[in-house]
């Protein structure tokens, strides 16, 4: 007789085994009387032990369905069961589907090109289609986001925050993704007027003060600030717009503009910006909002919507040569027969002025000096009681600029004249 423990072991033997399944296809009348039961996704199922045959085995092949199975036992010497078990019905199913997506990049302006892709896709029967959708959902819009296939690119005309579904199909089965969202937002187009000048004409060797307005035309905030670059050029067509020797100036900086804001600008140099060669002629005067050079086509601002706005018309200059005045000093009287500079002489300073708007442009500011001279014409007479340095300055203003004319003498007294008998 059988010990109760030995038993208890082939119970416990069989119960193991169970899952050894062996596929059966029963009879009609087997299978409606076999309980129904869902087995996990093939995918959870493992396998353990030298005489387990994995279920995974067994249906890996099998399409989703309704299965009847049978299960033998097998104890610990190699001796399987004479009969099998009950028939089971086994619904088997595909996995859930499941799918991640994204789009690049997360923000950009109207225009711009959004990527939107499936990353990865589990479930099903491991055959997928795949469709995209998302925008206002109205027939032809055209920030509709729609497409098939593993991506889609997506540019869009108006800003806005924009979604992204993608629907993945497998067996039959479809489930929508959520792919998350871009910020779309609308472009600056920032736009330069005419400059002008503080002193026009302008005049070889003086510092000049050009001033603009930089308007944003767009519908969009520039986002950040950005640089105003002044410009030159020798010539200027009007017809053509051709231009030649462009050469840069200075540039001045500004800061966040909002759609439809202005802001001026202005530069005044430190140097003068016409040399000897600009004499008498006229030259050209720009500015371009966003440029950092004359080499720079975009600037710092990526993203406007027109990038060949962004420089203002040419205003024409004409060019003065530099002014120039000169001081000099003449002396006559007692004593006579005698060189140098006596108090008993008088002393005539005369300034001669060059350049500018030429004859007939100077004024002249009142003569000014040691022991007080008088008098705004171009020259004036001293006679000088002291000793000493003397100096006289006078200014000359032509077209806006000034130039001060100073002498300076040192005036012996006339006791110091010794004269030798021959």
């Amino acid at each position: 007789m059988m010990s109760m423990r030995f038993i208890a072991r082939r119970v416990f033997i069989a119960i193991v085994f169970f899952f050894t399944l062996v596929l059966l296809v029963l009879t009609p009348a087997a299978r409606a009387a076999a309980p129904a039961v869902t087995i996990p996704p093939i995918s959870s199922w493992t396998c353990s032990g030298p005489d387990y045959v994995c279920g995974v085995t067994h249906y890996a092949n099998y399409a989703p369905g309704d299965y009847y199975v049978r299960a033998w036992t097998r104890d610990s010497y190699g001796n399987w069961s004479a009969t099998p078990s009950s028939p089971v019905k086994v619904i088997l199913t595909y996995p859930p589907l499941s799918a991640t997506c994204s789009v690049s990049p997360t923000s950009g302006y109207v225009g711009d090109t959004f990527t939107w892709t499936h990353t990865t896709a589990t479930g099903g029967n491991r055959s997928y289609t795949y469709s995209w959708s998302g925008g206002p959902s109205a027939t032809g819009n055209p920030n509709n986001l729609e497409g098939t296939g593993i991506s889609v690119t997506k540019s869009y005309t108006t800003s806005g925050t924009k979604t992204g579904t993608i629907t993945v199909t497998s067996a039959g089965v479809s489930q929508a993704f959520s792919c998350g969202s871009v910020t779309v937002s609308e472009r600056p187009d920032l736009t330069a007027g005419a400059p002008t000048v503080s002193r026009s004409p302008g005049m070889v060797g003086r510092d000049e003060t050009l001033s603009a307005t930089i308007t944003n035309s767009g519908a969009g905030s520039t986002g950040a600030g950005f640089t105003n670059l002044f410009q030159r050029a020798d010539t200027y067509n009007s017809s053509t717009g051709a231009v030649t020797n462009v050469q840069d100036i200075g540039a001045t900086n500004s800061s966040t503009l909002s759609p439809g804001g202005t802001v001026a600008v202005s530069l005044t140099t430190s140097t003068s910006i016409f040399s000897n060669t600009d004499a008498n002629t006229t030259r050209y005067i720009r500015v371009c909002a966003d440029k950092i050079n004359k080499n720079d086509s975009i600037g710092s601002i990526t993203t406007e919507s027109n990038e060949t706005n962004n420089c203002g018309g040419w205003t024409s200059v004409v060019v003065y040569p530099a002014l120039t005045a000169t001081c000099t000093m003449t002396s006559s009287g007692p004593p006579t027969g005698f060189t140098g500079n006596y108090t008993s002489r008088t002393y005539t300073y005369t300034v001669s002025a060059a350049g500018g708007a030429g004859t007939g442009s100077y004024t002249y500011s009142a003569w000014s000096g040691t022991d007080g001279l008088t008098g705004s014409a171009p020259s004036t007479t001293k006679k000088y009681t002291t000793s000493g340095t003397k100096t006289a300055a006078i200014t000359v203003t032509s077209a806006g600029f000034q130039k001060v004319a100073v002498c300076s003498i040192v005036v012996q007294p006339i006791a110091d004249l010794i004269v030798t008998p021959p």
